[in-house]
């Protein structure tokens, strides 16, 4: 085998690895097995009210293009800076942040890697940075409603802070590895369990996700001018999954 067949089946293996990881860490409950893999809400009862607990879950993944050896991670001074803080935007993005969260957790180390969890009332997320530099963001948000809602809702920007807070994360560790150009390729999962209305910015054409499991095709984060091209590309590829084409721009504030 080739140098880069070999590359290309080690990113293969690495980014399924990530997959599985993020569907063993879904709660038991809401996993589904068949016909495919991904999420399902269950009924639940509070006294006499019967309740139906929706779930989505997102995974964003991103891998060195040529691994890192990060070592003595649990120490490296640039954890501390890979935090859950807000972001500001531009065009269509006035604020990125997650709406349900009241607790961020410390980093604890792992196998060569390092994990956090941060949680709210009914979402929780895990970050995990391993000893080659990948970088997992996983979250899972549940949607109570009585009775069985016709759809389920997604805050786009919410989402959109997921994946802006790792590809933060892979600058500065490219940064502070003096490798600052290093290519990361960027893989984005999502599953969820009804069909979901997107929403979040001004005057939202009406877009339903429907019910299943996406993974989105490969993008690269390049350089840091790229980065609103980015997300950019990443918001078109959610509104095409949901039926509608947007003619908007959008930008976040990185240095934040």
């Amino acid at each position: 085998m080739s140098q880069k067949a070999r590359a290309a089946a080690e990113a293969e293996k690495s980014f399924k690895d990530s997959s599985d990881r993020f569907y063993l860490w879904i709660p038991h409950e809401h996993q589904r097995t068949h016909p495919y893999r991904g999420v399902e809400g269950i009924h639940t009862e509070h006294g006499t009210t019967k309740v139906w607990l929706g779930i989505w879950a997102l995974r964003v993944t991103a891998r060195p293009l040529s691994p890192f050896l990060l070592a003595n991670l649990p120490k490296q001074p640039w954890l501390k800076q890979i935090d859950t803080r807000a972001f500001s935007g531009t065009g269509q993005i006035r604020h990125l942040g997650w709406s349900d969260l009241s607790t961020t957790r410390v980093w604890v180390p792992r196998l060569r890697a390092v994990e956090r969890e941060f949680q709210g009332t009914n979402s929780l997320g895990l970050d995990r940075i391993s000893s080659e530099g990948l970088i997992e963001r996983f979250v899972w948000q549940k949607q109570p409603e009585h009775g069985r809602p016709r759809h389920s809702f997604l805050e786009i920007t919410e989402l959109h802070w997921n994946v802006v807070c790792v590809v933060r994360a892979a600058a500065l560790i490219r940064a502070y590895n003096s490798r600052p150009t290093l290519p990361f390729s960027l893989e984005i999962e999502l599953m969820t369990s009804d069909p979901m209305v997107i929403l979040g910015y001004p005057n939202s054409p009406t877009a339903v996700i429907p019910t299943g499991s996406t993974t989105f095709p490969r993008y690269e984060i390049g350089d840091s001018q790229t980065f609103d091209e980015l997300i950019m590309t990443v918001d078109k590829d959610l509104w095409n999954l949901g039926g509608h084409h947007p003619s908007w721009e959008l930008g976040v504030d990185w240095l934040r």
